[in-house]
């Protein structure tokens, strides 16, 4: 059984992200998947309430500095975000105003937010690969960070982990 993850009462909670492919292989080593790694990310945030402060994509795992802002959204934003989201599905559905209540959880759920763009990721590894099956290793780690110090510490070792990541890829060029 999974451990139960905490959940924060405030409206704006600060997280840092891991997850990592399966049995650690380098999935993303490919410089040109990192960078659609990193653009359905920032897909993603513009339809969820997240915020990245930093990020780092590696070989095998990706660490994501964030705050998830849980605040009542109003209608207009709402709709806004259905429709960037209804951009990224084959089948589109048109808005109904009864799905409000289900649009501000769902855009509001950094558990939704996480779903999507993993599932995204190992779906477009799949597609350019001619593969199937699993892509990442078990479920992303999530740690509640407070504001401040805690949380610049943390985006500046994040920040680090990819200013190494690139010098190394420069030296290897």
């Amino acid at each position: 059984m999974r451990k139960q993850r905490i959940i924060s009462n405030k409206e704006r909670t600060n997280y840092h992200i891991m997850i990592r492919t399966a049995q650690g292989l380098y999935w993303m080593a490919c410089e040109a998947f990192r960078d659609e790694v990193m653009a359905i990310i920032e897909t993603f945030t513009k339809i969820y309430c997240v915020k990245i402060h930093a990020s780092a994509c590696l070989h095998n795992h990706y660490h994501l500095a964030i705050t998830a802002d849980r605040s009542e959204m109003d209608l207009d934003d709402i709709k806004t975000r259905y429709q960037l989201l209804q951009d990224q599905l084959v089948y589109k559905r048109p808005w109904r105003r009864w799905e409000r209540k289900y649009c501000q959880k769902r855009f509001t759920s950094l558990r939704m937010f996480m779903w999507e763009i993993n599932r995204r990721i190992a779906v477009a590894y799949n597609r350019r690969n001619g593969t199937t099956g699993h892509f990442w290793g078990a479920r992303y780690k999530s740690k509640l960070v407070e504001d401040g110090d805690p949380m610049l510490r943390v985006m500046i070792w994040i920040g680090s982990l990819h200013q190494i990541h690139s010098r190394s890829r420069q030296l290897t060029s």
